[in-house]
């Protein structure tokens, strides 16, 4: 509940700040296929750096990278 009341006031802001500085911005405010992770011991934690920490160097291979395909 709490993180779903966060992400509802976000957008709620975010849609505020567009129209009150009427910017032409179009698209998502989320990520899709975006979930929340409790790190519950230093494990977790200590994986979670390791991928944050290797994320770009895998940009080459992601599905989401429209370079990979020939589009961008």
């Amino acid at each position: 509940m709490i993180i779903g009341a966060f992400k509802s006031k976000s957008v709620k802001d975010v849609l505020a700040h567009i129209e009150e500085n009427r910017l032409d911005m179009i698209g998502k405010i989320w990520q899709r296929n975006y979930f929340e992770r409790v790190i519950r011991n230093e494990r977790d934690l200590g994986n979670i750096r390791t991928y944050i920490r290797n994320n770009p160097g895998n940009w080459e291979r992601d599905n989401e990278n429209p370079a990979r395909f020939g589009n961008g």
